[in-house]
């Protein structure tokens, strides 16, 4: 018996010694939930408020700008748009922050369509050009009514906008595409690309009719081409036109080309019959690039090469002349020819 109760009592010692470290914990723990509970507690009743401050205040009325988008209806067919026109307008409108809200978020999606019909009905079928003012400060109740008579429209920027338009002309204009392509090795271009349609209609301003000589294609891209390829791609319309087609198909032939040189012979041409010219060298090296399919067929004398006996009188040192390739094989193209210039000796017959 006295042993057991000894046993226990050294038991009891050791458990005392952690007892200091367990009452820290438990109490730390205990300090973190209340913190939390206050926390909590804290922010439902900030979130609280701050809902009731924000209906407080969007209750109120205010004063703000908004911007709404503009469009032009009832134009005649046979007119078109010159110079520049708003999209948009801004305006200073009224209301309670609830209304307010939406359009200062840019939930006006719709424009406001402004009919010009009777702005025509003054002037001849066959004017050249028309122009007026139209007053949209004289608008305010109808682009209120637009807005469903939520807010009160103060003030309108700008409040008068100038209009302008020109009889539309029209005229086909040629199709050019834009490229930005690189080849893969060995491999080049053949012959000019293909666009279909080849052409289109434009109509617009006679301005612009009048200047305008081609309608390009948006850039095509691509790269380590080896095949003849077709590429659909958008026209760019030119400013203030409308075109008879918006997009195209651009054929690029494409075949694999090996490089030749050619000696030729070197012409002389303007030259007087009283005079006897001596070139040398009197030929020329041509190393040009040829797709296999041609390269048979692609003969020296397809090649001219020429100086010219006027350019003499044009230096001031008449020892050499400048060598000129006249003509060049369309199925090739040219890398370098040499020498580029040749000497000669005049003397009299």
């Amino acid at each position: 018996m006295y042993i057991r109760l000894k046993i226990r009592h050294v038991t009891q010692k050791k458990t005392d010694k952690k007892t200091p470290l367990t009452n820290i914990q438990h109490s730390v723990v205990q300090t973190i939930k209340q913190l939390d509970r206050r926390i909590f507690l804290f922010l439902i009743f900030l979130v609280i408020s701050s809902i009731l401050w924000l209906m407080n205040a969007l209750s109120k009325d205010y004063i703000t700008d908004v911007e709404c988008p503009v469009e032009f209806y009832n134009i005649p067919d046979n007119y078109v748009f010159i110079g520049e026109y708003p999209q948009s307008v801004k305006l200073q409108v009224s209301g309670r922050g609830f209304s307010l809200l939406k359009y200062s978020l840019g939930s006006i999606a719709l424009p406001f369509n402004i009919d010009l019909q009777s702005y025509f009905s003054g002037y001849e079928d066959d004017s050249q050009s028309i122009q007026f003012q139209y007053y949209l400060n004289s608008k305010k109740e109808q682009i209120t009514r637009f807005l469903n008579d939520e807010v009160s429209v103060l003030d309108i920027t700008p409040g008068t906008i100038e209009l302008k338009f020109d009889r539309l002309h029209q005229k086909m204009v040629k199709l050019v595409p834009q490229t930005n392509l690189k080849w893969a090795p060995q491999y080049r271009q053949k012959g000019k690309m293909v666009t279909s349609p080849d052409s289109v209609l434009v109509k617009g301003p006679k301005s612009i009719i009048d200047t305008l000589t081609r309608v390009r294609t948006t850039v095509i891209k691509d790269e380590n081409i080896k095949e003849s390829k077709t590429y659909e791609t958008q026209l760019v319309k030119p400013e203030q036109c409308k075109l008879s087609a918006n997009k195209a198909s651009v054929r690029l032939s494409t075949s694999q080309f090996t490089e030749n040189t050619v000696k030729i012979p070197i012409r002389i041409i303007n030259k007087p019959d009283s005079v006897n010219l001596t070139i040398f060298p009197n030929s020329v090296n041509v190393t040009y690039l040829v797709s296999f399919d041609n390269f048979t067929r692609i003969k020296p004398e397809d090649f001219q090469a020429a100086i010219d006996y006027m350019d003499i009188k044009k230096q001031s040192t008449p020892q050499e002349l400048r060598v000129n390739l006249l003509f060049v094989p369309e199925e090739t193209q040219l890398v370098r020819y040499w020498p580029e210039k040749a000497r000669f000796i005049i003397s009299e017959k």
